[in-house]
């Protein structure tokens, strides 16, 4: 099973990219580890309506979304040593809300 649940802050503000096809929106997420002042660092795609929502400018930086998608290579392995390539994980939302900004405000 391929499933992923998160929540974290958005980074920056959502980039969107119109296609032939379909639309899309990526964005990032910063995901707080647990037990640990550190974060990771999840990039998104969402695809046709869910992109299109998120790119009517309410979902800022700064806001606290939570998603359910499921993990996706993106583009070329890229280098991570000299005999070593990898590839780009992502995730690819199903749905996502926002739950607003952690410190409470709106």
């Amino acid at each position: 099973m391929n499933s992923v649940i998160l929540i974290g802050r958005l980074t920056a503000d959502p980039t969107c990219h119109a296609g032939e096809k379909h639309e899309s929106a990526t964005f990032r997420l910063a995901v707080p580890r647990k037990g640990s002042d550190g974060a990771d660092f999840v990039d998104i795609v969402t695809f046709d309506k869910l992109a299109a929502t998120w790119a009517n400018g309410s979902r800022r930086a700064g806001r606290w979304p939570w998603l359910d998608g499921c993990t996706s290579t993106s583009g070329p392995p890229v280098r991570v040593s000299h005999w070593d390539w990898a590839d780009c994980l992502c995730v690819a939302a199903d749905s996502v809300s926002v739950a607003g900004r952690r410190d409470g405000a709106h």
